[in-house]
């Protein structure tokens, strides 16, 4: 009968497969001493007799058995393969002999219905995925035997709420109780001296942990989302903390580093919500980046004297920190360090800082008024944007470089540029409320007259970058060696009811030249106009008249009349007017229904088939 079920080997010492796929119960022959891989392997077992003569079972001889509830391995089992028992998922319970002194890998994986399990004297290793995903496993005896714990041990074992682990355990290896969500504490004894990275990584139910004195490293990401830890002592024995270690740790409100710590790595106490103090010792030389993003509950903190830099993004969205302390000894302050610190009211930059990083300050909406040492070169890009309280900046002689929306959105009223700018980026000054505008004479790229800042040209022929928003006048004339003017040059002008351009114009930016001149009613565009730009005009809610470039080729890009809700009639002087392309969307967002388009003699029949202008629908011959 059992030839019939069974398929040995030769000498029928090895169970080679189960040969009937529907039998559900098996007695092994006194005979086999080996079953080898997969012998049993997706079948509907539910039993299994396995006699005391075995004394090897090979991987994944009873995987995928998702029938089997019970097996009794005997005495004489020296080894169990890798992934033995994977995926047997009514199994209930198993009796490991202390004959066993080796459990390959992966060998319990997803045994879902698994709750308890004893591990014999006889192991010393716990294998990597050992019990990877047993979600009912809610006990483990193990061992003194037991000198490491292999990665992903217990990976996913969700009901897992607490563990034992022998002093004799030296080595806890990577994700080892990674996504045990019910674990609630861990006893770890002073024997183990290496814990790999994200051993507790998504165990959201651990509230405290004491670490032992023998641990030299915190790796990289042990913690990572362990949101109901409220309290972890450090041993002065840690020298080094690997990045994203407490990252959204967030219930975790103060923790102490030790004195033998050096750098704080990237990311380590990131999204760590509740945390109010920190204690930074004199043996810490770096904060990396992002180490202390998004800690909105983080008010002040102190910076050693040992630190010599302040990394990317290093108090990214700390927006209840209202002042901090910059050691002289820091060189560097990184891209985006501060962004979004909302509260930060006041900050001194030291001397001994030549770098800071782009963004560094973009959102410090509290922040009013910031020197800048002689140290620093370059105010790089987005490293004011959105500071809207910031009304006075100081810009030493030694900075030569102001880059892309360096100051947008901020409250600067008045402006000094010293000799030495040499390069001011684009969007550099948007939506600054500024009212004085100066340049130092000996400045050789740039100079101002009148409140308005100007680019110099070697042939004379000079670029308005920037008219001062809040000067009070209702008129301004663009002088004749103004050839082109800058993107937002006369942006927020509020004052201005006309501006006068001459005909040697020929640019007008790239976009929102006049953008928002809430008082402007009319314009008249000068012939040597290529490029109307995107936005021109947007939120020029007086605008009534405007007069398009005599040029047979021009171009008019998007939304260029965009809330000009008072618009009422444009005017075209262009007979032949073939080669000027106008976008899709150039006239969109404005009342075309109501402005009238006024042309040549002649040519209402090309206009109103044009791609561009067929859009008007009051379409009228100019009247001279």
């Amino acid at each position: 009968m059992a030839k019939d079920i069974l398929k040995l080997s030769d000498d029928g010492k090895t169970l080679e497969e189960v040969l009937d796929k529907t039998v559900s119960h098996i007695t092994i022959p006194n005979s086999v001493t080996k079953i080898k891989a997969c012998a049993c392997c997706m079948t509907p077992l539910e039993s299994v007799v396995i006699p005391h003569s075995v004394t090897e079972i090979g991987a994944y001889a009873f995987g995928a058995c998702r029938s089997l509830k019970n097996i009794i391995i005997p005495d004489s089992v020296l080894e169990i393969g890798d992934d033995v028992f994977a995926y047997c998922t009514s199994l209930e319970s198993i009796r490991i002999p202390n004959s066993v002194v080796k459990i390959g890998k992966y060998t319990f994986r997803e045994c879902s219905s698994l709750k308890t399990i004893s591990i014999p004297n006889s192991v010393k290793d716990i294998a990597a995925n050992l019990f990877g995903f047993c979600d009912s496993l809610e006990s483990i005896d193990m061992p003194d035997s037991v000198t490491r714990i292999d990665d992903e041990a217990f990976l996913g074992c969700t009901a897992l709420k607490s563990i034992d682990i022998p002093y004799s355990v030296v080595e806890i290896g990577n994700r080892v109780f990674q996504g045990c969500t019910s674990l609630e504490s861990v006893d770890l004894p002073d024997s183990v001296t290496t814990i790999g990275n994200g051993v507790f990584k998504g165990c959201s139910s651990l509230e405290s942990i004491v670490l032992p004195c023998s641990l030299t490293k915190i790796s990289q990401e042990v913690f990572h989302d362990c949101t109901s830890l409220k309290r972890i002592h450090i041993p002065d024995s840690v020298i080094e903390i690997g990045g994203s270690a407490f990252n959204h740790c967030a219930s975790l409100k103060n923790i102490d580093i030790p004195n033998s710590v050096r750098d704080i790595s990237w990311s380590t106490f990131s999204l760590c919500f509740a945390l109010e103090y920190i204690s930074i010792p004199n043996s810490v030389h770096k904060i990396d980046s992002s180490a202390f993003e998004y800690c909105h509950s983080l008010r002040n903190i102190q910076i050693p004297n040992s630190v010599t830099e302040i990394g990317y993004k290093t108090f990214y969205g700390c927006s209840a920190l209202k002042s901090i302390d910059i050691p002289k000894s820091v060189t560097k302050i990184g891209g985006w360090a501060f962004r979004d610190c909302s509260s930060l009211e006041c900050l001194d930059i030291p001397n001994s800082v030549s770098v800071i990083g782009e963004g560094a300050f973009w959102g410090c909406t509290s922040l009013k008024s910031i020197d800048i040492p002689d140290t620093v070169t370059k105010i790089e890009g987005w490293t004011f944007d959105d500071c809207t309280s910031l009304r006075r900046i100081n810009l030493s002689d030694s900075v030569t470089k102001i880059g892309n929306w360096a100051f947008c959105g901020s409250s600067l009223e008045t402006l000094i540029i010293p000799s030495s700018i040499l390069e001011i980026g684009k969007g550099a000054l948007c939506n600054c409320p500024i009212s004085k505008i100066s340049v130092d004479e000996d400045n050789p790229k740039f100079f101002s007259k009148d409140d308005v800042l100007y680019k110099n040209s070697e042939d004379g022929k000079n670029v308005l970058m920037k008219y001062a928003p809040k000067k009070r006048s209702k008129s301004f004339v663009v002088d004749e060696n103004t050839i082109m003017l800058d993107d937002r040059a006369f942006e927020q002008a509020e004052e201005l009811v006309e501006i006068h351009l001459h005909e040697n114009i020929s640019s007008l930016g790239n976009m929102d030249t006049f953008a928002n001149c809430v008082s402007l009613k009319e314009i008249c565009l000068p012939s040597k106009i290529k490029n109307i730009p995107k936005n021109a005009f947007d939120g020029c809610t007086s605008l009534e008249d405007v007069v398009l470039p005599n040029s047979e080729n021009y171009t008019i890009e998007t939304s260029i009349f965009k809330n000009c809700i008072s618009l009422r009639s444009i005017h075209s002087a262009v007979k032949n007017i073939d080669n000027i392309t106008v976008d899709k969307n150039a006239f969109e967002d404005f009342n075309i229904d109501e402005c009238t388009l006024y042309v040549p003699s002649g040519t209402r029949w090309a206009y109103r088939h044009h791609p561009g202008f067929s859009k008007f629908l009051k379409i009228e011959i100019e009247k001279n």
